[in-house]
């Protein structure tokens, strides 16, 4: 995710300058310019079906797959992390959830405990400013969710910065988030207590964005942010997305994107993308999502984009809402 441009902070001091400011003191604003869009194409696609596999249970999976440690982001982190979570006492497996892991280890191979602990701790406490820097924005695009809007389904929920939106809205009655870093789980259903949502209200599953744990045509809205910087695949993602949608269901995202061809900021984007991807779990600079999204057959597309001052390499982002064809 773009919000790992924290965790270069922490983790490589040659970047360091290039990372995201975290200091509460900045005084950084937004200056956008919206425009509509239509997608090039109103055909809605098919969703791929693949081979079925049986889906097992989260709990108690721990002990029985290996991680890889041959992956270089892993391989960069390997001796900071297990020094700095040497002593951390053993947490609670987070919450059963049925995964495809065919899928799962092909798009996002499982990650040391370590690591996702680490990472999970780092998102917590470091996306604070930007959180701050993009909640006036973020609270006019979820006010989109209309009183029809039952059901969520939030892709990468993360430790659930977006769950404060949800809270205090009776007739939202169950937020379903998606995550594959299972340590997300403690600080998301914290989040949604925090916010009043009861425990029936939300749920954590463990999960990629190219395969959903979620039945189709079941939800009201999907909600993507700062998730489509990082997936293998983004066209499968916005598949699924389009999968779990009811018809008509809305479509909220929030994303960096690629700079303007032929920009100073596009050359280091493109110079840099490779090293963001090393250390940021994946995360690409240059990624045309915009162009993605429009593509992908929904209909309804209302998309802002602008510039978030002092975000340096990811600064340009889109915003907006999509729906799926109606039936």
């Amino acid at each position: 995710m773009a919000s790992l441009q924290y965790f270069i902070s922490y983790c490589s001091l040659p970047l360091r300058t290039l990372c995201l400011s975290s200091s509460s003191s900045s005084s950084s604003s937004l200056s956008a310019n919206s425009s509509s869009f239509r997608p090039r194409s109103q055909q809605q696609q098919s969703v791929p079906q693949g081979n079925k596999v049986h889906r097992k249970s989260v709990r108690g999976m721990e002990g029985q797959r290996n991680a890889c440690n041959c992956c270089g982001r892993r391989n960069l982190l390997t001796s900071f992390g297990g020094a700095f979570l040497s002593g951390a006492s053993n947490e609670q497996d987070s919450q059963a959830a049925d995964v495809d892991y065919e899928i799962m280890e092909k798009v996002h191979p499982r990650r040391p405990v370590w690591y996702q602990e680490l990472y999970a701790q780092v998102m917590n406490v470091g996306m604070q400013s930007y959180e701050v820097e993009m909640a006036g924005y973020k609270k006019q695009l979820f006010d989109h969710l209309g009183d029809n809007v039952r059901s969520i389904v939030e892709v990468g929920v993360g430790t659930g910065p977006n769950l404060k939106f949800y809270g205090g809205r009776s007739h939202i009655e169950k937020v379903i988030g998606v995550d594959p870093n299972e340590r997300m789980a403690r600080f998301a259903e914290q989040a949604a207590l925090d916010v009043g949502l009861a425990p029936s209200q939300f749920e954590f599953l463990h999960g990629v964005a190219e395969g959903l744990p979620v039945a189709d045509s079941s939800m009201d809205a999907a909600v993507c942010t700062l998730v489509m910087c990082s997936v293998t695949d983004v066209a499968a993602t916005l598949k699924e997305v389009q999968r779990v949608l009811k018809p008509g269901g809305m479509f909220l995202f929030v994303e960096h994107v690629a700079a303007p061809d032929g920009s100073t900021l596009r050359f280091w984007q493109n110079l840099l993308d490779p090293v963001q991807q090393l250390v940021a779990d994946g995360c690409h600079l240059s990624r045309n999502t915009l162009g993605l999204i429009e593509a992908a057959g929904f209909t309804s597309l209302d998309i802002k984009s602008m510039r978030v001052k002092g975000l340096s390499l990811i600064s340009p982002h889109i915003l907006g809402t999509a729906r799926t064809p109606e039936a």
